[in-house]
């Protein structure tokens, strides 16, 4: 059934508040699981309207990731959560997601969440970070052939460290654009979580046991959010790193340099989050375990001439 798109605000005995929330990260599996939660019978779609396209009448609603506390044109000091609402579209309906896997990185979205509803459940997902980052990377080159080369966009796109705030200059899908390398700071973006929504309302999952046991996953994150299991689980439907990819391969300089950059990041990810990435390429070449060759000889197999 294809989700209605109102022209209007759903009458108040209709609107649904938005409970819980997907923040992270980017190339995770945020989409599968947006997509499947979407489809438990208590979940209302969601529906939120971009003022600057609504005159249009082209896509001023969206029902994924509304982009709404990383939404530099509101006024946060009067901030105007009239439109952040579910729209129950059948009886049983008691709840609405919001999934926006940049609000974990972004500068004072969690900060700004909290101040909605200090009692947000949050779900993050999480990738090794080079996979993650090269998974972004091949998606913009797929959609922009002009995208750097892997291994210049690690040069160009070389900030790491977090945002605290948004620079006059910069747009938010100039800083989209740019955050290939600063997305994969785990560490660094899960402690400024933490800060503003204490551990209990977080449900960190690892991308890996997400691929593996999707069903399993599925049930810790409907018993966190306080639902019931899925009766019958819905099919898994992915979106995998493109194939048959134009440009230079990554090098095994290009995947030392990235280590070079999530090692010490990456030991703060592991103790705050308590995630056994034991498995991840970036952990198992810091510890010696690992070639970086060999993860460069993986990512290669997606180009056309490898």
């Amino acid at each position: 059934m294809t989700d209605p798109q109102p022209e209007t605000l759903p009458p108040p005995q209709d609107r649904i508040p938005i409970t819980f929330s997907i923040v992270g990260v980017q190339k995770a599996g945020t989409s599968s699981m947006d997509s499947m939660l979407r489809r438990h019978r208590l979940v209302a779609p969601t529906f939120q309207l971009d003022p600057s396209r609504a005159a249009l009448r082209r896509n001023a609603w969206s029902s994924k990731e509304l982009h709404f506390f990383d939404d530099e044109r509101r006024d946060w000091e009067h901030p105007d959560y009239t439109y952040y609402c579910g729209t129950r579209t059948t009886p049983d309906q008691v709840c609405a997601l919001d999934s926006t896997p940049s609000y974990i990185m972004w500068p004072g979205a969690l900060e700004r969440m909290h101040r909605f509803n200090p009692e947000m459940r949050l779900i993050a997902s999480f990738r090794d970070p080079i996979e993650r980052a090269f998974s972004q990377w091949a998606m913009s080159r797929e959609q922009k052939n002009s995208y750097p080369e892997f291994s210049e966009a690690i040069d160009e796109f070389d900030d790491v460290t977090l945002l605290d705030r948004i620079p006059k200059k910069r747009g938010r899908w100039s800083v989209h654009r740019k955050s290939m390398t600063l997305r994969g700071r785990y560490g660094a973006q899960l402690e400024r979580g933490l800060a503003h929504f204490d551990r209990s309302q977080w449900l960190m999952l690892n991308f890996t046991d997400w691929v593996t046991d999707y069903q399993a996953c599925l049930d810790q994150i409907t018993d966190f959010v306080g639902l019931h299991r899925f009766r019958r689980y819905p099919d898994l439907r992915t979106y995998p790193t493109p194939r048959a990819l134009q440009g230079t391969p990554p090098s095994e300089d290009d995947i030392n340099r990235l280590v070079e950059r999530y090692a010490d990041d990456l030991a703060l990810f592991e103790k705050l989050s308590g995630l056994d990435v034991s498995p991840w390429p970036t952990r198992r070449i810091v510890r010696g375990e690992m070639a970086a060759g060999e993860l460069a000889e993986k990512l290669s197999g997606k180009f056309v001439d490898a």
